[in-house]
């Protein structure tokens, strides 16, 4: 979404969803939500106030973003060996890539409770599992 995450959190606007494929980094999905408010910061204060008409339905984020933020956390989740939840900012006023910022992270807890693979699962068929585990997110035990 457009301005500080606040607008999201406090359920101001429905923010725009990007899948990417953790393997193969194609950007398989989209959904551009339309925008109707935004916070900013303007004069030392937070501020609530309507989206301008011209970013209401523009995808928040392009491309080059969307494909830096998904490295940036598999990266995290390589260093951490847990699935994450991550925080980013990106910063208007600077140019890709030095404007994409990790703010916080922190151990992700709905993908992680999915069913993990039994070791017979594995020794079963090791191929077809393998297939299954990229595309699915579970995790071999």
């Amino acid at each position: 979404s457009w301005g500080l995450g606040e607008a999201i959190v406090a359920g101001e606007v429905t923010p725009d969803r990007f899948v990417v494929n953790k393997v193969t980094f194609d950007i398989e999905g989209r959904e551009i939500s339309s925008k109707l408010r935004w916070c900013t910061y303007k004069d030392g204060r937070i501020v609530h106030e309507d989206l301008p008409e011209s970013l209401r339905d523009v995808p928040s984020l392009d491309d080059k973003e969307i494909l830096k933020l998904a490295e940036l956390g598999k990266k995290i989740e390589k260093h951490y060996k847990h699935a994450m939840d991550i925080e980013w900012a990106i910063d208007k006023d600077l140019d890709y890539p030095e404007n994409i910022f990790i703010l916080q992270c922190r151990p992700e807890t709905i993908w992680s409770k999915k069913e993990e693979i039994k070791k017979e699962e594995i020794l079963a068929d090791p191929m077809t599992l393998l297939i299954k585990t990229i595309t699915s997110g579970r995790r071999l035990s």
